[in-house]
């Protein structure tokens, strides 16, 4: 199969827009705020999380039968501080440990990339070439890392409300399993991993009340992807923004 190289359009307007917000808060930070003893929070959430799905053709087929899971439960534990105040509005930092979650899918592919569209059988796989062969694929995968950013907080009738944004350095990791769909064909099982540290930005909301913290966040692209020289484009099945829902709490330290 022909492994795709990595589509960058949606990601980089992402990134964009999360620069032009952290520059915003990086200078509101640095220009005459005024400094507060203000305690570390110590955060825990958790929730659900929804991984990008790479376009079809690649690790998935419209013609096939496709089993496409990229939602799941997610969490995330940090710390955070709001240690400078201006305009009525906090500003700090947040560091945490985001578990995005796992994905999986069981689907039909065709073993050559310009077949994939033919609506090849498997019946007339040729071993030797893998020309008219039909892979199952059984695709499972996690990702997960830490996120550093800056913050902006706000009072509002009892609320707080919140704006983020910084860079996630995370690790996706692929594994895929190739099994040929016609059992009565003997070609050979596949089997393949990888996943490399990769940064992206990020966005995010807050909500808090009491110790009670709601949190939604986007990130500009989440994807499996190995840098490894023999394998420039190596991507797995997970690819684009990916979303972050989670509840929980937060408790000062005093």
């Amino acid at each position: 199969m022909t492994r795709p190289s990595l589509n960058r359009s949606r990601p980089a307007a992402f990134a964009q827009l999360a620069a032009l917000i952290a520059i915003a808060l990086l200078g509101a930070t640095l220009s005459r705020v005024t400094p507060a003893a203000e305690p570390l929070r110590i955060e825990a959430q958790a929730g659900v999380c929804k991984q990008g799905l790479r376009e079809d053709g690649i690790w998935w087929n419209s013609t096939y039968p496709v089993d496409n899971d990229m939602r799941s439960s997610c969490w995330q534990l940090g710390v955070s501080q709001v240690p400078w105040h201006r305009w009525n509005t906090g500003f700090g930092w947040r560091l945490a440990w985001v578990e995005l979650g796992r994905f999986h899918a069981n689907n039909l592919v065709p073993a050559w990339d310009d077949q994939s569209f033919s609506g090849i059988s498997g019946k007339d796989c040729d071993v030797e070439t893998r020309r008219g062969c039909v892979y199952r694929a059984k695709i499972n995968g996690r990702t997960r890392g830490v996120s550093f950013g800056g913050l902006a907080e706000r009072q509002i009738e009892g609320w707080t409300l919140g704006v983020e944004t910084g860079l996630y350095l995370y690790n996706s990791n692929f594994k895929v399993s190739l099994t040929n769909s016609d059992p009565e064909k003997p070609l050979p099982p596949m089997s393949m991993t990888w996943g490399d540290p990769i940064v992206t930005p990020y966005l995010g909301m807050t909500i808090r009340r009491g110790i009670f913290l709601a949190t939604v966040r986007g990130y500009g692209n989440v994807t499996a992807h190995e840098r490894a020289t023999d394998c420039i484009a190596c991507s797995g099945i997970n690819h684009g923004p990916a979303w972050q829902a989670t509840l929980g709490f937060q408790v000062p330290l005093k």
